[in-house]
């Protein structure tokens, strides 16, 4: 939700009316959509997010969770192997959801070079390159640890 935040502060320092403002934070947030994921299931096991057996197979076999928050839910959306599929993965659901030519954003970890894939890949497929990157916060990281890579977008009424 910072990109909301970040726009209507602007909006407010250049006299846009409060009604405004506060139509265009609801709309955002109303269909902001975020696709991310860990690349480890360590930290989900470690909060109780998953259950240990899970954790031990998922990472045995490379599994790695795409997770969607949507509406004040958090779902895995799908799962891929290994570590070199999460950003296409989450390319192409972005893609899918995403309205054309709006803006969006990168979430990471406290990996730079992660960060950095994901804004180059999204910039490739969708010819633009980010408006901001976040990282994430304390609640998302004790959950899904410190290496993490999504993308926050406005997705199409459905």
């Amino acid at each position: 939700y910072g990109y909301a935040v970040i726009q209507g502060a602007m909006k407010a320092t250049k006299d846009v009316p409060a009604a405004d403002i506060v139509a265009f934070m609801e709309d955002w947030i109303k269909n902001c959509v975020i696709f991310f994921a860990p690349y480890t299931l360590k930290y989900a096991k470690k909060s109780g997010r998953i259950p240990s057996a899970a954790a031990f197979v998922g990472e045995v076999m490379g599994l790695r969770p795409i997770m969607r928050i949507h509406d004040h839910a958090i779902v895995t959306e799908t799962k891929v192997r290994g570590d070199k599929a999460i950003v296409p993965k989450i390319l192409d659901l972005t893609v899918k959801e995403m309205i054309p030519q709006t803006p969006y954003c990168i979430v990471y970890g406290n990996d730079e070079s992660v960060r950095d894939e994901m804004a180059q890949a999204m910039t490739k497929k969708v010819g633009y390159p980010p408006v901001e990157c976040f990282q994430i916060g304390a609640a998302i990281a004790i959950n899904a640890g410190p290496k993490v890579t999504g993308v926050i977008f406005k997705a199409q009424n459905k």
